[in-house]
């Protein structure tokens, strides 16, 4: 081959590769562009948007469809038989925790938990607990109460406050106790029922004779007599501290033949605390204290003294209506 041929192919070459470049750099100058940001930014917003709308009409949806069920149940009027389930409390004491102290519940589980205060002892008959059918305008519970509930729907929680006014009206004895004072009671005590001897010491009266523990934590022989009656006879020492198991301390400071000399202690943290009464031994409840070592007590005339004369504050559940 001669030189100028081979020249020749040479350039050739050269063209073509000059004209690859070109190619290369056309492609590279229509290669596309990354999205601004703020358009980027505007497509997140319509879709974000358009996704909460979406939502929200399928929650509205089912708000509206729930609503509509629950008020198109009938409302309940006087005569209605309702099943329902309540909480009654005192939001005027609490408990050491600062929850309201509890006089009534029908939900077995609220009655058997053992970190809440109740002003009375729990029933143990399991028939109380459950839900509980009222005739409404029947008078089985207060006027207030029964009212609140007319024009309510099953599903429905209702939270009622009742005036001390329209609760329970008073009924039963205001005392009052000091700290570091000598109360007296009888060493021997009668007992003419086996009723009454069951709700002092909450079990049964002997056949015969045995020994109990007094709910003033010291023990006591219980025997009964010729005449049926049942006799008890304490048995404290002298200068001896007793613990009640209630809240409240017994200090005995005197023990003769015939009576019984002690003081009372008891922490009062804005909770009633049941104890014996000072005169005829029975039931207290210390409700408020007066003074540094003195408390109000009410005594105990009935299932409702307690609360008698105090603003009272419902949770109530309808159930079902029948």
């Amino acid at each position: 081959m001669s030189d100028g041929s081979k020249r020749q192919k040479i350039r050739v070459n050269s063209k073509s590769s000059a004209k690859a470049k070109n190619t290369e750099r056309e492609k590279s100058n229509t290669k596309e562009l990354p999205l601004k940001t703020s358009d980027r930014d505007a497509i997140i917003s319509i879709s974000a948007i358009i996704l909460l709308l979406a939502c929200s009409i399928v929650i509205g949806n089912a708000v509206y469809d729930n609503t509509l069920a629950h008020y198109s149940q009938p409302e309940i009027k006087y005569g209605d038989n309702v099943g329902i389930e309540y909480v009654g409390s005192l939001r005027t004491y609490y408990d050491r925790d600062g929850s309201p102290v509890i006089f009534d519940t029908n939900i077995l589980s609220l009655a058997n938990d053992k970190n809440r205060d109740f002003i009375y002892e729990q029933c143990e008959n399991s028939n109380k607990y459950g839900t509980h059918n009222i005739v409404i305008g029947s008078g089985e519970f207060l006027t207030t109460f029964e009212n609140a509930i007319v024009g309510h729907h099953s599903g429905d929680i209702i939270e009622l406050a009742i005036d001390a006014k329209d609760a329970y009206p008073p009924d039963g004895k205001i005392g009052f106790l000091k700290k570091n004072y000598d109360y007296s009671i009888d060493k021997v005590k009668i007992f003419y029922s086996d009723t009454d001897f069951k709700s002092f010491f909450g079990v049964d009266a002997p056949e015969t004779c045995f020994t109990v523990k007094s709910p003033y934590g010291w023990n006591a022989n219980v025997v009964r007599n010729f005449n049926g009656l049942i006799e008890v006879d304490y048995l404290p020492e002298n200068s001896q501290v007793y613990d009640s198991g209630t809240g409240v301390i017994y200090k005995v400071s005197k023990v003769d033949s015939g009576k019984i000399m002690f003081q009372y202690d008891f922490s009062y943290d804005d909770r009633i605390i049941k104890a014996i009464g000072p005169d005829n031994e029975e039931t207290i409840y210390i409700i408020e204290e007066v003074s540094n070592g003195e408390c109000k007590y009410k005594t105990e005339h009935g299932a409702n003294t307690i609360i008698a004369g105090e603003p009272l504050y419902f949770t109530i559940k309808i159930v079902n209506l029948k």
